[in-house]
């Protein structure tokens, strides 16, 4: 458990000033060698200690461009540094939005600003001197234009509370007029939340409160988080209204199985779907996970994310039609598997499995959706790694298997998370066909005198290609 401590004296001298934009390199010129994180290939995006704890901050702007921000440690203070990802995976910007501070936040968020540019909300203590004002552990943000390379620290606070430093899990999004930060904090049994004004706080039970999450739905906030107070009804993962009126905690339905229950170890997973919804994912099972569950506050019951057996570290992202990406690693083989919804209904497609950078024991993960491919951050406790993850396609035929002395048409079916693909080229024994409106194509196999198993692909530009096996008996 984290103390409210705050032990000055070993912290060194530091000398910074307050307003200075944060400086930026060209990413050729950063004194790194990055390559694009295209599908299939993990691209080191940090430079300098980055912790097992640390948990990227995300937010694409429209240019398709991902703006990921996090945690560098130094030999006597801290960085909150940034790396600009384009749509096509390649670095084109690195440098420091916060630098040279006492303590920063493992965990930074990034949420829409004013005219179009970004806030990054951030807890933290500058120094040790208690006549700064940036030193009295409150949260405090810093904006950058659409470009995000060039950050200015704001002047005053985001709350009143003195702790947001020693934050649990830091959690932001804007009002309705899209630049106003909404930010919260729990700290042992309370939550704390600032919307512009005077803090506001609620008790979660027994201790303690962990990994905050806020998503916005129309005009009303959500909060969601996880508690592992020893009373059951108080344990698992909870959501809360609290603008634009507070309402009680309701507690997801799963999220403790016969009283225990299993702690995200980064941000509790927690959206607001375009079109409607707010949308939590958690374990489900214990003492492991044996899946995620994907539920619709108001739902009775959570949804299943396919093949997440064993899931450790997840996380959740929206794209802006409503598709949902859910990502997890594995806990015993750090394997890396991502699926997503359509953009409407909760049917999953296939789930991708990507093999994790190599030698890496995977720490924390982060996704930022789209409505086409979407990106995944990890963290291996040294550094984070970027990769552009495809929609995966869903393949079917009829039939798998028939007698080889026969002649057989076998009927393919493309679809992706249930909607049928259109265009989809699907090759088998040297022969092919190209899907139609219904997803649906046919490729004639020719009589045998042998036995033979082979496999049909469907590819398509802009997903992943899907195979199945088929077998002439």
């Amino acid at each position: 458990m984290r103390s409210r401590l705050f032990a000055a004296a070993a912290l060194g001298a530091l000398t910074l000033t307050a307003l200075a934009p944060a400086s930026v390199s060209a990413a050729e010129d950063a004194g790194t060698s990055y390559q694009r994180g295209a599908p299939g290939t993990w691209t080191r995006i940090t430079t300098g200690e980055v912790t097992n704890i640390a948990e990227p901050g995300l937010y694409r702007t429209p240019d398709g461009v991902l703006h990921v921000l996090y945690h560098r440690r130094n030999a006597s203070s801290e960085d909150l540094a940034f790396t600009n990802v384009s749509s096509t995976g390649k670095v084109v910007a690195t440098g420091n939005a916060v630098t040279g501070w006492a303590s920063l936040p493992n965990d930074p968020k990034i949420v829409a600003g004013p005219g179009g540019g970004m806030r990054l909300v951030f807890g933290g203590l500058q120094d040790t001197d208690v006549e700064n004002p940036y030193s009295a552990g409150r949260m405090y943000s810093s904006l950058a234009d659409a470009a995000g390379t060039s950050w200015a620290l704001q002047p005053g606070a985001l709350t009143q509370s003195g702790y947001a430093y020693g934050s649990y899990g830091t959690g932001a999004t804007t009002l309705a007029d899209g630049s106003t930060p909404v930010v919260s904090f729990p700290l042992n049994t309370e939550v704390t939340w600032n919307a512009g004004g005077a803090d506001a706080a609620f008790t979660t039970g027994q201790c303690c409160s962990y990994h905050t999450t806020l998503a916005r739905e129309g005009d009303a906030v959500w909060v969601a988080y996880y508690s592992n107070s020893s009373a059951e009804a108080e344990q698992g993962t909870f959501v809360r209204q609290l603008l634009p009126s507070a309402g009680p905690s309701i507690k997801a339905p799963q999220s403790t199985t016969n009283g225990d229950s299993l702690a995200p170890g980064q941000s509790t997973p927690f959206v607001a779907r375009p079109g409607g919804g707010l949308f939590a994912t958690y374990c489900i099972g214990y003492p492991t996970c044996t899946r995620l569950g994907l539920w619709q506050v108001g739902s009775g019951k959570p949804i299943t994310v396919p093949g997440s057996v064993g899931a450790q570290e997840y996380a959740m992202a929206v794209g802006p039609a409503g598709r949902i990406w859910v990502a997890w690693a594995e806990a015993d083989t750090n394997v890396v598997h991502a699926t997503h919804t359509g953009t409407k209904g909760l049917r999953f497609g296939a789930v991708s499995t990507i093999k994790p950078p190599k030698g890496a024991t995977i720490y924390r993960i982060a996704v930022a959706g789209s409505d086409g491919s979407a990106d995944l951050v990890v963290g291996d406790g040294a550094s984070m790694f970027h990769q552009l993850v495809l929609p995966g396609l869903s393949l079917k035929a009829s039939p798998t298997a028939w007698k080889r002395a026969t002649k057989r048409k076998v009927t393919f079916k493309v679809t992706d998370a249930g909607v049928a693909v259109k265009g989809a080229k699907v090759i088998a024994a040297g022969r092919s066909c190209t899907t139609a409106g219904s997803g649906a194509c046919s490729i004639t196999f020719a009589p045998s005198n042998k036995k033979h198993r082979l496999w049909a692909t469907a590819r398509h530009t802009g997903y992943g290609a899907a195979k199945v096996r088929l077998r002439q008996k």
